[in-house]
């Protein structure tokens, strides 16, 4: 499938500014227990659609910040009450939108088990190696893990 979104936007002093992108996303089952999923996209102001690493407008140049991005998974069944998927993600800011000390790049790689003992239960365990690059400072490292319960209704 293809997307796209167009947006304008006011600042509190009366600024102006606009946001458009364009995306794809992509969902391929290969075999009745395994599918393939992702998304690609562009744009400029990509904050208000999770893009751009959380930045839109930079306050400091007047400027929309452009970016692009995208994800991938591969998800595999291996019976009714389990699912294990593995992927990675890209978030990027035009380097030339930034100022010193702002996010420029988030890339992700995770692993997920899910279980179902029950319809209404689900356990998860879910592993994210997370690396946030900064313009001219450096990059950042984190390693989360997540335990959850969903109750399903």
């Amino acid at each position: 499938g293809v997307w796209g979104h167009a947006a304008s936007s006011e600042l509190a002093d009366g600024t102006q500014y606009t946001g458009a992108s364009a995306g794809m996303h992509l969902y391929l089952p290969v075999a009745s227990e395994m599918v393939w999923l992702g998304e690609a996209y562009a744009g400029t102001n990509l904050a208000d659609i999770g893009g751009g690493i959380g930045q839109g407008y930079n306050v400091m140049t007047h400027q929309t910040i452009r970016g692009a991005g995208g994800w991938f998974e591969v998800a595999a069944l291996p019976s009714s009450n389990h699912m294990f998927a593995l992927g990675g993600s890209i978030d990027t800011a035009r380097s030339a939108d930034l100022v010193s000390g702002d996010r420029e790049r988030n890339q992700t790689f995770y692993a997920v088990l899910r279980y179902k003992p029950l319809s209404s239960l689900q356990l998860g365990l879910e592993y994210v190696y997370w690396r946030t690059k900064y313009k001219n400072v450096g990059e950042g490292v984190a390693n989360r893990f997540d335990l959850h319960l969903s109750l399903l209704f």
